[in-house]
């Protein structure tokens, strides 16, 4: 005859204690949820909206559409797809780096002619020959006025225009007349600076100086004076391009 296991009465006690503990965290009626899930694309009466968090993670294999679906109570992870990964946020440093060294090689390799043409133009004006005999010009700021003069530290009014453009690789004629017959003439719309500005009586041209823009150029004016930048103090005059 088969032996009946006997249940002591403390491990019923135990027994009903934790049904009792069972009953009230789970009011009576409330089915434990089930570990299946529906097919995807299929709706019951008591499926929501919004997933579960606490629902298990579906089956690799689903698809879109419900046509696979995982099996029965899977519970395996979706592995996640390297080609979605997100991608790090750029903080605000890294943006100000990427924008400085941008900056440090827009000025370092010069000025783009669309981003900066003000800059630009200077670049290629410094290039020519009018722009370095300006720029030589300009160095010679405060040397005084010799009748004569041809530098390197006195300068007349064609004097300094000749030495400027020697030193720029141009050898010009000694006086304003015969400069003045050497250069391209044109008119006061094309001046730019480093063209030089002949002033004139009649068809007789008694000075010269060098265009600096904005009106004004850089000569040797008259005896007691010094190379200094003033404004065309006439109407009477002349432009001309060395070429």
């Amino acid at each position: 005859m088969p032996k009946t296991p006997m249940t002591l009465p403390c491990e019923s006690r135990e027994r009903r204690a934790v049904e009792r503990t069972i009953r009230t965290i789970r009011p009576p009626g409330v089915q434990a949820r089930s570990r299946t899930r529906p097919r995807t694309g299929a709706r019951t009466g008591t499926e929501t909206r919004r997933a579960d968090p606490t629902a298990p993670t579906a089956h690799p294999s689903i698809r879109t559409g419900g046509r696979d679906t995982a099996p029965t109570g899977s519970t395996r992870a979706t592995p996640a797809d390297p080609t979605r990964a997100s991608r790090p946020r750029r903080s605000g440093h890294h943006h100000a780096l990427l924008t400085g060294l941008l900056t440090t090689a827009i000025l370092g390799a010069g000025c783009l002619p669309a981003l900066c043409p003000q800059t630009h133009a200077a670049t290629v004006e410094a290039a020519t020959v009018e722009g370095v005999a300006l720029r030589i010009a300009i160095s010679k700021q405060g040397d005084p006025y010799e009748w004569g003069g041809t530098g390197p530290y006195r300068f007349d009014c064609s004097g300094l225009t000749y030495y400027a453009f020697r030193r720029a690789g141009v050898r010009l004629p000694r006086t304003a007349q015969a400069q003045y017959n050497r250069v391209q003439h044109i008119p006061r719309r094309l001046l730019h600076p480093g063209d030089l500005v002949f002033f004139h009586q009649g068809r007789y041209v008694y000075h010269v100086g060098i265009y600096a823009g904005r009106g004004r150029m850089w000569d040797a004016p008259h005896p007691g004076s010094h190379v200094r930048l003033e404004r065309i103090w006439s109407t009477h005059v002349w432009f001309g391009r060395v070429r």
